[in-house]
Order: C-alpha cells, then structure tokens, then sequence
C-alpha cells in the first residue's frame, strides 16, 4: 500500500470527522476543510509553514502543507504533487525514481532533495517556476522535459548538483530555464532535441564526452559565447540557432553538420 494525495471520495469522510470534532452540522467544500481541521483545537491539523515527516503506509492529504519529508519503504514509489501549489519544499529519502509529471505545475516548490533517486521521469518538475535547490547525488538519467521553465534556477547545470549523472539528457530536459548560467557535465555523452534551447543567460558550455546532438539542442542561448565540445562528431539541424555572441568555435572532431546548424549566429567568425 502506497502513500497517495486524497481523493475526491474521501471528502465526506473527512468532512464528517471535521462535524464530528467541532459538534457542528456545517457542510465544507473542499477548500474549506484545510482551514477547519486547523482550526480545531488540542492539534487537529498541521501548521501549513511546518514539516510533516511521514514513515508509515496510509492515506493522506497533504496539499496544504508548505514542506513535506517523506521516508518510505516502496523504493520506486512517488508521489503525485500536481497543484499542490503551497507546496514549497520536498524531501524523499528512499525514492529511486521520480514519475512522470510528478511535481509539474507546482508553482510554490522551491526546495527538493532526493538523495536515492536515479531517474527523473518526463515533465517531473517542468514549470516549477521558483524551483531553485536541487539536491540528486545519484541521479544518472534526466528523461524528457524533466524541468522545463524552471525559471528560478539560476546556476550552473553541473557536477555540484547531478555528480553521477551519465549519457543522455532527454528532450527538452532543461528548455526554457531562462536564468541557468551554465552547463559544466563531464559525462554527458547526447544530449536531445532543444535539450538546453532559450536558457538565453547560459554563456558557456563545457561537455567534454558530448559525441552527437539533436535538433536545436543549444539553440536560443543568446548571450553564450563559448563551447567546449572536443569529442563532438554530429552537429544536428538547427543546433546553435540563434547564438547571437558566439564569434569561434572548434570542433575537431566533427564529421556531419546538418542543416541549419549555425543558423542566426550574427556574430560567428570562424569554425
């Protein structure tokens, strides 16, 4: 039995024990239950700024909870936090993988750390706005859309923040993070269609085992000025579209360069 968000049919449930705690016979809409069940007195509910740490299997809501930490026994369980918009920080200690669109459009999430997973599945945060810190020592595979207009994350995508990670990086993973400064992955081996595409603050790359690309994977990164791509062997169509500052760039080892690779890059000189 997994942990799960609460459902629709629990609603009457709840509602009665929420009549039964205050010896009321109001009725509650849904939105209206959070606040009564903290508003019961001797501890009815949880402040919405504390944590709740929950460690057994069971049932609950806790969309209106601003921090949760989760420790439970299911390895490649997760949970589904879609719209749970006062979310603002999550902790998971036993995951290995993250679901598809886990945490999409949990617009208050901050702060995640996930200190056993391996896999973040497609759209699990994608536009989480004020998504910032990011704690995944083991993940090796970011699938794609993964943080997609994670607009706050305004570092460098590096070893600091995904150590282990290895091979691909899905399509899209990072599109639209419009504040990242950088790209430092010394283990990355491809990288997908408009992986890195309208992150415009990125001003350099360095992914020194990077043999092939996709389709406009570094496309619309406007203000980067430098590459360091010593193994590439594919440039894909469309791929530095739009590099507005970048004046050189090496690529030793590069044998195909597809069709409007270097397409809007104003100021390229030499290659």
């Amino acid at each position: 039995m997994g942990l799960i968000i609460t459902d629709a049919q629990y609603y009457s449930d709840i509602a009665n024990a929420i009549r039964s705690k205050l010896s009321t016979s109001s009725t509650y809409l849904p939105e209206e239950m959070a606040p009564a069940i903290l508003s019961i007195s001797g501890g009815g509910g949880i402040t919405p700024s504390g944590t709740y740490s929950i460690s057994s299997n069971g049932t609950y809501d806790i969309t209106q909870y601003a921090s949760v930490m989760v420790d439970v026994p299911e390895n490649d369980y997760m949970l589904k936090y879609q719209g749970a918009n006062l979310l603002t920080s999550y902790t998971d200690l036993a995951s290995t993988s993250i679901v598809y669109g886990a945490f999409a459009y949990t617009s208050s999430l901050a702060t995640v750390s996930f200190p056993e997973v391996i896999t973040i599945g497609p759209y699990a945060f994608a536009y989480c706005y004020k998504l910032r810190n990011i704690y995944f020592p083991k993940v090796t595979t970011i699938d794609t859309y993964a943080f997609q207009y994670c607009s706050s994350m305004n570092y460098a995508i590096n070893s600091t923040n995904f150590p282990a990670l290895t091979g691909k990086i899905g399509n899209g993973a990072f599109r639209g993070c419009q504040y990242l400064t950088g790209v430092d992955l010394s283990n990355v081996t491809s990288v997908g269609t408009q992986c890195f595409s309208a992150c415009s603050r990125i001003t350099t790359v360095n992914m020194p085992k990077l043999a092939s690309t996709s389709t406009g994977a570094f496309s619309y990164l406007t203000t980067c000025s430098g590459y360091s791509l010593p193994l590439l062997t594919f440039v894909a169509s469309n791929c530095f579209t739009s590099n507005w500052k970048l004046k050189t760039l090496t690529l030793p080892k590069v044998t195909t360069i597809s069709a409007y690779a270097f397409r809007y890059c104003s100021s390229l000189m030499s290659l």
